[in-house]
Formats: structure tokens, sequence, C-alpha cells
């Protein structure tokens, strides 16, 4: 599960456009998810976590933009019962959902997958995680 992956500075600076100084900085003011010390001179991250991190930060600019709160997948992921056997794809890339999320439980990075799917975007990946999340909440929700 994605609960479970841990990713390493490398992959950290795939999938966050900041610094590593302004990283730091955001960690020490409580402002970023916590890094994990996974031995004497190496650190990681959850990947959970930092997907949840950018998610709450991409719903603080919408809020202060006024723009809409809809889920990041609603334009890139959608189901079409004549594809993929139904199953929810990325709408211009033509990969379906588990694919990539197969892939990053494997331990590929965002630049490997691409080398693969040259045609994909953070912003697709971000959306197949996206989507996964509402999914995952819906089934969960008891209430």
């Amino acid at each position: 599960m994605e609960h479970h992956r841990i990713i390493d500075w490398k992959q950290l600076d795939e999938l966050v456009p900041y610094t590593k100084q302004h990283i730091l900085r955001l960690e020490k003011e409580g402002k970023f998810p916590g890094r994990l010390k996974l031995g004497a001179n190496r650190v990681g991250w959850r990947l959970i976590e930092i997907l949840e991190w950018m998610q709450e930060k991409q719903q603080e600019r919408d809020l202060q933009s006024g723009c809409s709160s809809k889920p990041i997948y609603q334009d890139r992921i959608i189901r079409d019962p004549r594809k993929f056997e139904g199953n929810p794809f990325i709408k211009d890339a033509f990969i379906p959902v588990h694919h990539i999320i197969k892939l990053i439980l494997a331990g590929m990075s965002l630049v490997e997958i691409q080398a693969i799917h040259n045609s994909l975007t953070y912003e697709d990946v971000a959306a197949c995680f996206d989507y996964i999340n509402q999914v995952s909440s819906s089934v969960l929700d008891t209430s």
C-alpha cells in the first residue's frame, strides 16, 4: 500500500518544487510532513503524507483564489465502459489508474515512470492518487 511507501530526497525533489533549504525551514516550523530517520546519514518521508500535504496546499490555493474545490482528478481521470473494462484511466495519456499506482508501489520514481510513458505529467500522477483517495474515502465512510 502507498501508506507504507517511503521516499528519499531525490524522490521528494521530483514531487515538491521547493529547495532543500525551504523544505528544512518548513519542517522546522511544523509546516511540512516530518522526516523519518532511516540510518545514520539517511532520511525519508511517507509518500502518503507528502501527497496529503500537497493536496492541502492545493486546496488552500483554491480557497484563496476563489476556485472551486472539486477533486483534482475530475479533469483528468475518466471511466468508459468500452475502454479498460470500465476501469478509470488518465484521459489524455490513455493509461489506466491502477497501472500507475502499481508502478509507484513497485518503487518507481516519477522520472522513471515518465521514461516509460512520456505523455504522463506530474498532474496526471497526482490525479491518480487523488482518485484513489476519493474512492477509498467514500468506500470507508460509514456515516
